[in-house]
């Protein structure tokens, strides 16, 4: 590529611009989460003031700004944010450019290394999102530009450009927190001197304060911090060394393979082969300890949320987790993928135990000779590759685990690896092969994502357009959270979405449900799978009718014959006084008992809906209702239920729906009520209601 890569910067531009023509990521609706962001940015566009729902987990202050000033002066829309993305990752980009310049990297190399990020599934698709990861990513690529001057020049300007690049960093997302502290520790290992601790702690206490300011701001609003707002505390309180210990042995074969096959491109033209003894004995230890974490993940799934098993995006509709309605990679090609992942993670082994052992020998012999000082590069490079050990063992110990959270950990690692000194044709051609498929599945999945989004939004916009109100569809998450259509509900199987459903009597799907109507479809067009599509608008039919099972628990209403029910009338022993005024009797459950009140329904069908509600004499522990087919190894599953309200009898009243499966194996459904304690419980006014749809 040698005319393409005397200007690298702009070659890379103009190939992100045909590849997202090419992509079309057009259509103007909310994509993943950025619907809660782009509803603080219309918030504080339309009424001046600053709001954020409980949905984020993160700061988002520089991320509703930065949208808010694009939509105060193009005007308020989903497609107006995604350029105010755009614009944030061009400028990141010429940052991370620079940066490369700086450290003196050929421009060959520097065309490589900018097309590996850019045409990275993860930064292709997300750049034309309104998520955060592209803007932090951006942010976090010019503080490093900024650090990497100051260290050299040790200029002002350059250590408040680095600080302020931080600062807005961290007002989008906590973690930003990392880089100032270990820039800092690295600026004192490489020049320990008075001044230069004086500029680490300056940048980082600024760093700090910035988010226990914002944080103080929020916690005196009438709103206060959004309710999933995550604090350091908050992950500190439940590290223990078996919880580090399991995530370590389950996670970390995943994630190296993640950005094993990411850098793969870049990794195979660096001068991986360990050449010292030293360096060739810490690459065979290091090798034994990599395959054995990539042993441990082999069989865990996708991290999820971006690159799916054969697409981009996610998929966040009804039914979405049905394999027949959502192509998947093909079985010959998995096998290929995860061996280029493991290659690449052994060369990124490679080559960072030998660069490592060659960096600790010159720092020693420096020790040896009094001059400990390291150059402005190796301080640097010492504070990316503190960064990444620290990112990288956030992410192992963090809660949630997204692919999209790599993207960190692929920019700095694209800083540290350098070419061989010779270029192998053979290796080169693969690269960009590599790079060229990276490429094509990043475009057609984008092009995907957008096609059948947009299809979705046609179907979602029909039917509004027809007067049925969004708190009567199901649409996927993002609709519903932008529609505001209901409170969140619990995340539990068979029952409705928890994505802030009121009522799904109209249902948007990838495909068709049973005992569903099917109003109309929108067809679309895959790339990937090279195959037509279909998005399904779909009707749930009326009630046909109701049954009520309602128990008291007074002897004198305890039927001797219930239908459906098949308790037993020897569990009339177990009705007890209560001593309550307005509850004379309760059913009580012996410690050693686990469960009760069995009951059966016949000919239950896919999609109806069974309410439970029953009260409890105590709080310790979730009881479940307990659903199964007749043979219970065709279907078995513990509903949970969740508390709603306290009685005037200090009884907790616990419920919970459910929805017969689509693929639900039987006619017949038997359910029971499961103790979880071994304590002495009272159940009382016991409900169930099976609501009926007319036979298909």
């Amino acid at each position: 590529m040698p005319n393409l890569s005397k200007s690298p910067l702009i070659t890379t531009g103009l190939l992100w611009i045909i590849a997202g023509l090419i992509a079309w990521p057009m259509g103007d609706f909310p994509l993943d989460d950025d619907w809660s962001y782009a509803e603080a940015v219309k918030h504080w566009v339309d009424t001046g003031t600053y709001w954020v729902s409980d949905w984020p987990a993160m700061t988002l202050f520089t991320q509703v700004i930065w949208g808010g000033v694009f939509a105060k002066v193009f005007g308020f829309s989903f497609t107006i944010l995604r350029w105010s993305t755009l614009v944030i990752g061009a400028i990141g980009i010429w940052a991370f450019r620079q940066t490369l310049v700086q450290l003196k990297f050929p421009d060959h190399w520097q065309l490589l290394v900018l097309l590996t990020l850019v045409f990275n599934p993860l930064f292709f698709e997300l750049s034309f999102t309104f998520m955060t990861d592209i803007p932090f990513l951006s942010l976090m690529a010019i503080a490093l530009y900024a650090y990497l001057n100051a260290f050299k020049t040790n200029q002002f300007k350059w250590w408040a450009a680095a600080t302020l690049a931080c600062i807005l960093s961290i007002l989008l997302r906590q973690m930003a927190l990392l880089l100032p502290i270990c820039m800092g520790i690295a600026l004192l290992l490489g020049k320990p001197r008075l001044q230069t601790f004086g500029w680490a702690l300056g940048s980082t206490l600024l760093t700090y304060l910035s988010l226990k300011g914002y944080i103080f701001w929020q916690e005196h609003t009438p709103t206060g911090l959004p309710a999933a707002f995550g604090k350091p505390e908050q992950l500190l309180s439940i590290l223990s060394w078996d919880y580090i210990s399991g995530k370590v042995s389950q996670l970390s074969g995943l994630y190296l393979l993640y950005l094993g096959g990411m850098l793969l491109p870049v990794s195979l033209l660096t001068a991986w082969r360990p050449r010292q003894p030293i360096a060739l004995g810490l690459s065979l230890l290091a090798t034994g300890a990599g395959l054995i974490a990539i042993k441990h993940s082999w069989a865990e799934p996708l991290l999820g949320n971006t690159i799916n098993q054969w697409g981009l995006g996610t998929t966040p509709l009804a039914g979405d987790r049905s394999a027949e309605h959502w192509p998947s990679m093909p079985q010959w090609l998995g096998l290929p993928v995860k061996g280029l992942a493991v290659a690449g993670a052994l060369l990124i082994i490679l080559y960072g135990t030998s660069r490592l052992t060659t960096f600790l020998q010159q720092y020693l012999r420096q020790l040896k000779i009094s001059q400990p000082y390291l150059t402005s590069v190796q301080t640097f490079k010492l504070g990316v590759l503190g960064f990444l050990v620290a990112y990288g063992a956030f992410l192992l110990v963090n809660t949630f685990h997204f692919d999209r959270y790599i993207l960190p950990l692929l920019l700095g690692s694209l800083l540290l690896l350098r070419p061989a000194p010779k270029r192998k044709k053979s290796l080169t051609g693969i690269a960009a092969l590599l790079l060229f498929l990276m490429g094509l599945f990043s475009i057609a999945g984008t092009h995907d994502y957008f096609a059948w989004n947009r299809a979705r939004w046609n179907a979602l916009h029909s039917v509004m357009e027809a007067g049925v109100s969004p708190t009567k569809i199901d649409g996927g998450v993002e609709f519903n959270g932008w529609y505001r259509t209901a409170p969140r509900s619990p995340n539990v199987p068979y029952a409705k979405n928890w994505w802030f459903v009121e009522d799904d009597t109209y249902t948007v799907s990838f495909g068709p449900f049973a005992n569903y109507q099917v109003q109309e479809t929108y067809p679309f067009q895959r790339w990937l799978s090279q195959e037509a599509d279909t998005i399904f608008l779909l009707r749930k039919p009326d009630w046909s009718g109701a049954d009520t099972l309602r128990y008291t628990m007074e002897p004198s209403s305890w039927p001797d014959y219930q239908p459906y029910a098949q308790i037993r009338s020897s569990e009339l022993a177990q009705l007890e006084p209560t001593g309550h005024d307005s509850l004379n009797y309760a059913y009580a459950m012996e410690a050693d008992q686990a469960y009760g009140l069995t009951h059966q329904l016949f000919p239950v069908a896919p999609f109806e809906e069974i309410q439970f509600s029953i009260a409890i004499n105590q709080e310790s522990g979730l009881p479940k209702i307990v659903i199964a087919a007749p043979d219970p190894d065709q279907f078995h599953h513990a509903l949970q239920l969740f508390p709603s309200k306290q009685t005037n009898d200090s009884l907790t009243i616990f419920e919970a729906t459910m929805r017969i499966p689509g693929n639900f194996p039987s006619d017949t459904l038997s359910f029971y009520f499961w103790k979880p304690t071994h304590n002495r419980i009272l159940l009382d006014n016991y409900q169930v209601i099976w609501k009926q749809l007319p036979p298909h």
